[in-house]
């Protein structure tokens, strides 16, 4: 059989090139930084609910009571950089279309900072008790 591999992060990539066609057929990249926040903002509110938890040996992990998963790895960290792709592609697209009529207000490094920020997760919760993960 014939093995492929896909980005991790395929899906931001093709999210971002989206934004541009349609900025592109519109005319404007007017509404797509915002957008792009409630996107990041809607995955977060998805997985906010991670904890972190031990089992009986003292060996962290992850748990989502919503989704009755269980991980080794933080999958709050991979939303974040989810975020950093998504708003670091925008600010990239952004500049090149600086020059071309298209874009009549860029958003700034602020305005991508503050999206980050908005959006940033709390510190887990840490108990002792769920499902633990399988052994790596």
């Amino acid at each position: 059989g014939e093995a492929r591999w896909a980005h991790p992060m395929l899906h931001i990539f093709v999210e971002v090139r989206d934004y541009h066609r349609h900025a592109v057929q519109a005319g404007s990249f007017a509404g797509i930084e915002e957008e792009a926040r409630r996107v990041s903002e809607v995955a977060w509110a998805r997985r906010g609910d991670w904890q972190r938890l031990f089992d009986e040996t003292g060996q962290g992990f992850f748990y989502s009571e919503a989704l009755g998963e269980a991980n080794w790895d933080d999958p709050r960290a991979v939303i974040l950089e989810e975020q950093r792709l998504r708003f670091s592609l925008l600010e990239r697209m952004f500049k090149e279309a600086r020059s071309s009529a298209l874009l009549a207000s860029p958003p700034t490094a602020a305005t991508t900072a503050t999206a980050l920020a908005t959006t940033a997760p709390q510190s887990p919760r840490e108990v002792t008790s769920s499902p633990t993960p399988q052994p790596r």
